[in-house]
């Protein structure tokens, strides 16, 4: 009876915060969706030995006039872990561009994860001090965003993309945009 009765305070804040957490990616999914990406620049990471770490700055206005994926990661976030996966899978099956914010992270760390683990990314931006958080509203992390051939938000989905996500959610969205296009 005692460990129940220490457990349950535990349990109380577990379910706080995962409250807190769902409530705060509703507030950010309206605060993007629809809307055109924010403006940024960082500074790319080479992850290859022949081009200058942090030689080039890549803003907003770089992206693609494609449907491209935009994934906020971190190596030292076991969740962005769980869907390493599924974003090599999007990039190297399904040909999907996607491209990358290191949040808070190092550099050094970056390319040696990426070069162990595979990457996904077409481009990796570095946002060391972590201003993703103001332009995203970030309160964890990962995050992935859909963005249109406009340059406009159409999907955010906070926390891992699993496997049953990527076909449930972040497929059927890309072909759905595919198809609006399409018609256009």
């Amino acid at each position: 009876m005692n460990k129940v009765f220490y457990l349950l305070p535990l349990l109380c804040i577990a379910l706080i915060g995962t409250l807190y957490y769902s409530h705060q990616s509703k507030i950010a999914e309206q605060n993007t969706i629809n809307k055109p990406m924010p403006d940024f620049a960082f500074k790319t990471i080479s992850l290859d030995d022949k081009t200058e770490s942090n030689e080039k700055e890549f803003s907003t206005a770089d992206f693609p006039k494609d449907i491209y994926i935009l994934n906020i990661f971190a190596t030292w976030c076991t969740t962005c872990a769980l869907e390493h996966a599924q974003l090599l899978r999007l990039a190297n099956i399904y040909n999907i561009p996607v491209y990358g914010i290191a949040f808070r992270d190092k550099e050094e760390l970056v390319k040696r994860v990426l070069s162990r683990t595979g990457n996904p990314f077409r481009i990796v931006l570095n946002d060391d001090i972590g201003y993703s958080e103001g332009y995203f509203n970030i309160k964890a992390l990962p995050q992935t965003y859909i963005v249109d051939s406009h340059g406009n938000i159409r999907l955010h989905h906070p926390g891992p993309v699993k496997l049953d996500r990527l076909y449930e959610v972040i497929l059927p969205m890309i072909e759905k945009l595919k198809e609006e296009e399409n018609t256009l």
